[in-house]
């Protein structure tokens, strides 16, 4: 089980890197995420893969915390804005990446 959740944070993480190159691909307008701010593509795109279960404010919280830039917490209206850049289809692009290139010896 842990070489298949390092295989998915390893798959997780070339998509990241291959979407942050293609950024016209995933988001709504090419303009989108072009300046430097506190949610960037990425963070966007990890907030919403990471499937948000409590209140988006201490998804928020959890999240900032972990990369360690609680500094940079932003309000829940912020991240919806941001959310808005992206096309319906991004998370799913992710998902479907992720299984596809996941080998899960019989797990599923």
């Amino acid at each position: 089980m842990r070489a298949v959740n390092l295989q998915i944070i390893s798959e997780l993480k070339k998509f990241m890197e291959r979407a942050e190159h293609e950024k016209s691909k995933y988001c709504v307008h090419n303009s989108a995420f072009t300046r430097k701010r506190k949610l960037t593509f990425s963070r966007v795109t990890l907030l919403i893969l990471n499937c948000l279960k409590r209140s988006l404010s201490v998804e928020l919280i959890d999240f900032f915390s972990q990369i360690g830039a609680l500094d940079e917490l932003v309000a829940k209206s912020t991240f919806s804005m941001a959310r808005k850049k992206l096309k319906r289809s991004s998370s799913k692009i992710g998902t479907r990446y992720c299984f596809k290139h996941t080998d899960y010896n019989g797990l599923l």
